[in-house]
């Protein structure tokens, strides 16, 4: 480092500014420390959160109770929500009630988190809970309103509410804590206010059934004005403050618009570096989450719909939940920190991501024990808090901390007004049809935080170091391609049938369903070919385009860049899939030639194709990686893919049962234009600026003929020893890959309608298995190998594609669905073959012809299906009378040609290593 150089990310000014401020803060920190080393106000908050957690339920529950009255049931029939009964009675009831309800819980939601001002904290929540008190004695004695519930929690919104709390609480403890300890610290305080509510609902049900409603609130309010006294007489302040004003003068500073301003400058003020955008980034992430989280709103309600659960049924499970989250917190924090040390973001990225997992299996979720499996698989759910703070505590000066705090806690505080509403109105709307969808809104904010947080931190991190590249963006865009692409195939079919055939709709509805009668069998044969010739037309469109240009798109991005090569794929996949979505939604009021979706194929092929993607993606990859992680780093990225594709295989079939085709292709394209957003934004140019071409048009530089030129020539010149024929042999194999993949593709969902009378619904969970074993192949399978045997690279290829070959040959032969899957388990290692075979080409070319390389082999891909996708079809069409699955023995016959190839490949490579060791001596 040069002299006098430093790393920060603060200017010299600010720096002297930011040690003054600290070096009073750890003086004040070391007074505060010896007396509040592990508590200071956490009992305070332990209290607070106990009170609110034993009444929100049971106001939840007491709301629905009064709804039910006041919409005119009788009482007694009113009590039957009180129960676990399953009766049709119930749910006729609850189906009445639950909207009102979900609408008087939103109105509170907003109150509590809009209207709060900077003021008296917990004094607000006492006369709130007294005025529930009084609301709930009195609806014992009359019927009344639950509107009325609402006016309680304007005294809490007023004095303070949840904002002042929460700011306060993380300022306090910056105050009197280091950098080492602070998370764990931050931690600890979430981990008591998780204690406190785990105790209140594992208490609410049994104060309820013993006492009555109006006691319970008695009691909540009894509690917290204990633990304003214990903040009050136990609780130092952590700042030394001056005694030269009055309390008059203090209040009258309060009210003050100059600290308004003062709070506004401090949170947009100029920041060296890169720490206001990482401040940004932290408070719109933080939204992202409180406004996911808003489905907590409804989901009282969706147990009660779903699995028919009572009041403390759900506080047992409330209970589990935050036990397990506490435990997450107390244990699992320190673990991460402290052996695994990992920074807050990591924390952070772990914690989104079993939001994730926790909300996606809850919307699948069957039977109640489900719920259980989600909260016990993501006990690190709640972590996220502490290490966000944490991250803004460490990059701030002191004086800054509780301005941030405040004014990001109050941003986030008005989150409510979008999600309570937000939620309330889905859940309203899929309440007699799929009540669980809210949890799939729920997953997909949370995507998008994850999205955020991945790429949070400062730029000036080289991005050969970060773990994750591409692979959201890779990820997004094959979830849309396999989400869509057996719900099109289905589309398809039905428009053949009601367009070029002229049937009517009924019976059009029964094909590809599991009560086929023999008119609907014969009518699907006579349906099939036609579909199956539109589909061949479909991937020759977005065959032919990309194979050509894919020539001039690789040497273009040597010069120009591999970023416009990405975005420009991501573009076109967005515009087909928002074409497809539009004529899917018409179809459905008018009739509609199914030929027409051919032409949204076009997007995609002018804007590159698959082609131009898979040569921009692995471009990518080489530029940023070194040549003895390559291998790795591919094989990371095509497990990416492959989960995108295991995503998409499960959810498609419940999103089309639940919605519609129309729905399928607007969340593709939604996938893909937040994919398309995370590169343009979070994705930097993999070749230095120094190393790009600078033109007057790019396009037009494109389209010239040198660069096909300098292609051929690098791909066919001479090299030392074989490596131009082990090259060659990669790349027949890649393309006979392709040729085989695709062309069976073509026709796999037909044979399997015809062969074994699956829906889409029993495609998808095959589908979703044999993704799941080729991930297991591409990561622990691949890991097992090399560390036991530490086969080369090409043998890894060769084994990859004798696995492709014996599942075809095992589909060729199945006469029973279990004899597929079968096939799947015992070939998991087949997902190896693609990622080892190019890393074979990136490791024998030199690094300045990869690219090139990769063009060319893309190329050559994209036009096997010129040839596969006809040869298929008419073998499929040939053979559907007495031998559908006779396209399989071509794939087998394929496949095993491509692992001969990489056998020739290793051959040839071992005459190499001999003849440079002869050399040598």
């Amino acid at each position: 480092m040069e002299e006098g150089r430093s790393d920060s990310v603060y200017s010299s000014g600010e720096e002297d500014l930011f040690a003054k401020q600290s070096l009073m803060r750890l003086r004040n920190a070391a007074r505060w420390r010896e007396q509040t080393q592990y508590i200071s106000f956490e009992p305070a908050l332990l209290v607070f959160c106990f009170a609110m957690s034993i009444s929100e339920v049971v106001l939840a529950n007491h709301i629905i109770l009064q709804t039910c009255a006041v919409e005119g049931f009788d009482r007694a029939d009113c009590q039957l929500l009180n129960t676990d009964s399953n009766s049709s009675q119930r749910a006729t009831i609850e189906t009445q009630v639950q909207p009102v309800a979900a609408n008087v819980t939103m109105v509170i939601v907003i109150i509590k988190s809009v209207v709060p001002a900077l003021s008296a904290l917990l004094l607000g929540v006492l006369c709130s809970f007294v005025l529930l008190t009084a609301l709930t004695f009195l609806s014992m004695q009359v019927t009344m309103t639950p509107w009325y519930y609402t006016v309680a929690y304007l005294p809490f919104s007023l004095l303070g509410g949840m904002t002042v709390i929460t700011a306060a609480a993380f300022s306090y403890l910056s105050d009197v804590t280091n950098e080492q300890t602070r998370t764990m610290r931050m931690g600890f305080m979430e981990a008591s206010m998780m204690a406190g509510a785990l105790l209140g609902f594992l208490a609410s049900s049994y104060i309820v059934e013993w006492l009555n409603v109006a006691a319970t609130f008695l009691i909540a309010s009894v509690l917290i004005a204990l633990a304003i006294a214990y903040v009050a007489l136990f609780t130092e302040d952590s700042i030394i403050l001056g005694s030269n004003n009055s309390a008059m003068e203090k209040l009258r500073d309060l009210l003050s618009c100059e600290r308004l301003r003062e709070l506004s400058g401090t949170f947009f003020m100029r920041r060296a570096g890169y720490v206001r955008e990482i401040l940004w980034l932290i408070v719109l992430l933080t939204g992202l989450t409180e406004l996911a989280g808003g489905s907590g709103g409804v989901f009282y309600l969706f147990t009660r719909r779903k699995f028919g659960w009572d009041l403390k049924q759900f506080s047992y499970f409330q209970f589990t939940d935050v036990l397990i989250i506490i435990f997450g917190n107390v244990i699992g924090i320190p673990i991460l920190k402290q052996l695994l040390h990992c920074s807050d973001t990591t924390v952070a990225i772990v914690s989104i991501a079993c939001y994730i997992v926790d909300s996606l299996i809850v919307g699948f979720a069957s039977s109640g024990w489900m719920l259980y499996l989600a909260i016990s698989l993501t006990a690190l759910k709640g972590t996220d808090g502490a290490a966000l703070m944490t991250i803004c505590s460490t990059i701030l000066p002191a004086g800054d901390m509780a301005k941030f705090f405040t004014m990001a806690l109050s941003l986030t505080a008005v989150v409510p007004l979008v999600s309570a509403p937000l939620f309330t109105v889905v859940y309203n709307a899929t309440i007699e049809t799929a009540p669980q969808v809210f949890n799939f809104v729920a997953a997909g904010v949370f995507g998008a935080a994850l999205l955020l947080m991945l790429y949070q931190t400062p730029p000036r991190l080289e991005r050969k170091y970060r773990y994750l590249i591409l692979e959201p963006a890779v990820l997004l865009i094959f979830f849309a391609w396999n989400v869509s692409s057996a719900v099109f195939a289905n589309q398809i079919v039905y428009q053949t049938c009601t367009a070029a055939f002229g049937k009517n709709e009924s019976l059009c509805d029964q094909l590809g369903t599991e009560n086929e009668t023999e008119e609907v069998q014969q009518l699907e044969k006579a349906v099939q070919p036609y579909s199956a010739n539109i589909l061949m037309a479909k991937s020759l469109v977005e065959s032919i385009i990309p194979a050509l240009g894919s020539m001039f798109i690789g040497p273009w991005s040597d010069r120009y860049g591999r970023k416009p090569v990405i975005v420009s794929c991501f573009t076109g996949s967005f515009l087909t899939y928002s074409i497809v979505a539009l004529i899917s939604f018409l179809s459905m009021y008018y009739t509609i030639n199914p030929w027409y979706y051919v032409l949204a194929s076009i997007a995609t092929a002018l804007s590159g194709g698959t082609c131009a993607l898979i040569t921009g993606v692995f471009c990518y990859i080489a530029d940023v990686t070194e040549e003895k992680n390559r291998a790795t780093k591919m094989a990371i990225v095509e497990a990416a893919v492959f989960t995108g594709l295991l995503a998409g295989t499960l959810s498609s079939s419940f999103i089309l049962r639940w919605t519609n085709g129309t729905t399928v292709f607007t969340i593709a394209a939604c996938s893909v234009l937040f994919g398309l957003l995370y590169i343009i934004f979070y994705i930097e140019e993999s070749i230095k600026p120094n190393e790009l071409s600078v033109g007057n048009n790019r396009a037009r530089e494109l389209f010239r003929l040198d660069l096909v030129s300098e292609l051929m020539q690098t791909c066919f010149k001479r090299r030392p020893n074989y490596d131009r024929l082990i090259i060659w042999l990669v790349i027949l194999a890649l393309a006979a890959n392709i040729f085989a993949m695709d062309g069976s593709q073509t026709v796999f969902l037909l044979f399997l309608r015809e062969r074994f009378e699956w829906t889409v619904k029993d495609y998808s969970y095959y589908d979703a298995t044999a993704i799941v074993f080729m991930i297991v192949g591409n990561t622990a399978g691949l890991y097992v190998l090399r560390k036991l045997f530490n086969p080369s690279v090409t043998v890894l290829a060769a084994l990859g594609y004798c696995c492709y070959a014996i599942n075809s040959s095992v589909q060729a032969l199945a006469s029973e669905p279990w004899h597929l899957y079968m096939g799947t388990a015992l070939c998991f290692m087949k997902g190896i073959a693609g990622p080892m075979s190019r890393a074979v080409i990136s490791n024998t070319a030199p690094a300045n012809d990869i690219g090139k390389i990769f063009s060319l082999t893309t190329s050559i891909e994209s036009i096997t299906p010129l040839f596969s996708a006809p040869l298929y079809t008419f073998v499929y069409k040939s053979t559907l009378s007495w031998y559908p699955g006779a396209f399989n023995l071509i794939t087998a016959t394929v496949y095993f040609t491509c692992a001969c190839l990489m056998i020739f490949a290793k051959i040839f490579q071992s005459m190499y290593q001999t003849t440079t060791y002869t050399s040598i001596n």
